[in-house]
């Protein structure tokens, strides 16, 4: 249900932070993302982040070919003139970049380049000088390379999505999209018996919707045992990794804050 709620919105907000529990689709949801993306988008511009090069193979350019149509995976093994499909399993795609077979009346086919957090910390040039459609990060990103990746999207009114879950707790990511937000609809949570907030819009953040993906809602894979293992647990860490949402360190004023709660109309 969370992929229909982001895409319900998909024209109406620049960035969309989908933050979900451990297992909950959020990557899977992404990768389906880029690739509809690249084949809907004449001459498309993408880029792809993670953590470093190691799990950006291992897991993010894995689960872009996964999400690559069967026709264009075949593809891979010939050489072309317009495209590049070279992929494999130990080194990902070749030189770190997929190009897809123009569409016809263009010359370029759309491009997916991957990089990194990592090697934006080593170098923050890494990402100046670029535009795109779309980028998609995946796991927690600086909050300075999330400011800079704004400026990015402008030339073609792109599109930005995070997908990560929320082990750090109040971040600074978290407090530039979550400083002041609004809730726009709440779910009962079973593990929490309880509503907990399940959409909100960033009040600090202009143009960002925010989306919880629930690790019960998943479809793919059984998740009884998570179920069983996070039942119990404390509620933050039942917030965070069954459903996404983080909580204030018990350091910050006034940690049991909570806007839905405190925050009464005259």
């Amino acid at each position: 249900p969370g992929w229909v709620d982001c895409m319900r919105e998909w024209a109406n907000y620049t960035n969309h932070i989908v933050l979900g529990g451990n297992r909950s689709s959020k990557s899977t949801y992404a990768s389906r993302l880029v690739i509809d993306a690249a084949l809907s988008i004449p001459e498309a511009r993408i880029r792809c982040f993670h953590t470093n090069e190691e799990r950006s193979i291992a897991e993010q350019q894995s689960m872009v070919w996964e999400a690559l149509p069967a026709r264009l995976k075949a593809l891979s093994k010939h050489k072309g003139r317009s495209y590049s499909l070279g992929y494999s399993q130990r080194n990902g795609f070749t030189g770190g970049k997929m190009v897809l077979p123009a569409m016809p009346g263009h010359g370029r086919g759309s491009e997916i380049i991957f990089t990194n957090y990592q090697s934006y910390k080593n170098d923050a040039q890494t990402a100046e000088g670029w535009w795109a459609h779309l980028i998609w990060g995946d796991e927690e990103m600086p909050q300075k390379l999330f400011e800079t990746l704004q400026y990015r999207l402008a030339d073609a009114r792109g599109r930005l999505v995070l997908t990560f879950t929320t082990l750090n707790g109040w971040s600074p990511l978290i407090a530039d999209v979550m400083g002041r937000t609004k809730v726009l609809s709440k779910r009962y949570a079973p593990l929490l018996k309880r509503e907990i907030p399940y959409e909100m819009e960033s009040l600090s953040r202009s143009r960002t919707r925010i989306y919880f993906f629930w690790t019960e809602d998943q479809r793919f894979i059984p998740v009884d045992d998570f179920v069983e293992n996070i039942k119990g647990r404390p509620a933050d860490e039942v917030l965070a990794r069954a459903y996404g949402i983080p909580t204030k360190s018990s350091q910050s004023p006034f940690p049991a804050f909570d806007e839905t709660v405190h925050v009464v109309k005259h």
